[in-house]
């Protein structure tokens, strides 16, 4: 699979701190704007947004490896 994209940020937090906040994707909806709701399932989150994104749904499935949180994005257009 070739890489589209990377993104990276910059925060001034501790680490568990972050862990904690990424490990839960029901918060990307306070600096995603386009997200409409982010429901848990089983083992993934199902994401929706808003009709122009990309993606409209997405099933995001979240793992911690090392000091990284890794999201994996299958069931939209672009899979990441």
């Amino acid at each position: 699979m070739k890489k589209l994209f990377i993104n990276t940020i910059f925060i001034q937090s501790n680490l568990e701190r972050l862990s904690t906040i990424l490990k839960s994707p029901q918060n990307l909806s306070k600096w995603v704007p386009d997200i409409n709701s982010v429901s848990p399932k089983d083992d993934y989150f199902l994401i929706s947004r808003s009709s122009s994104a990309l993606n409209n749904f997405e099933k995001i499935s979240v793992t911690s490896q090392d000091n990284s949180i890794i999201y994996t994005s299958t069931g939209g257009r672009l899979e990441y």
